[in-house]
């Protein structure tokens, strides 16, 4: 499927795009089945292939486990690598770069780069004007 019907699909779905023309959705990009509505996507972002953005969670430290719903929120100008995985409510700031094989479970500052399971910040983003 072409990108932007990828795009289309999702929004129909219920995923929010603030500027759905200028998002990139590669292929085997996951979004949420139960709360698609939880997830906000900004402008200029690019999910690469096998992206997994999970908007509902269970509580394990309970009993018996429940299940909760949070909200993912993906600010403008944000790359996400290949085979990344958001499995907790989080925001990733405007510019971050979250790299291949990521695991986010914590929100990620603007205009950082962030890699590894749990991710971690590896530096901050120059960008020239």
């Amino acid at each position: 499927m072409h990108p932007k019907l990828r795009v289309r699909f999702q929004k129909a779905r219920g995923v929010n795009f603030t500027s759905p023309g200028s998002v990139f959705i590669g292929g085997d990009v996951y979004f949420d089945e139960l709360y698609p509505q939880n997830i906000t996507i900004g402008a200029n972002v690019y999910l690469s292939e096998g992206t997994r953005i999970l908007a509902h969670f269970y509580q394990t430290d309970k009993s018996p486990h429940r299940q909760r719903a949070g909200r993912v929120i993906i600010e403008d100008d944000v790359f996400l690598g290949f085979n990344v995985v958001v499995a907790e409510p989080v925001t990733i700031g405007r510019g971050a770069v979250v790299g291949a094989n990521t695991v986010v479970t914590r929100d990620v500052d603007p205009w950082t780069v962030v890699a590894g399971v749990p991710a971690r910040k590896i530096k901050d983003r120059v960008v020239e004007e």
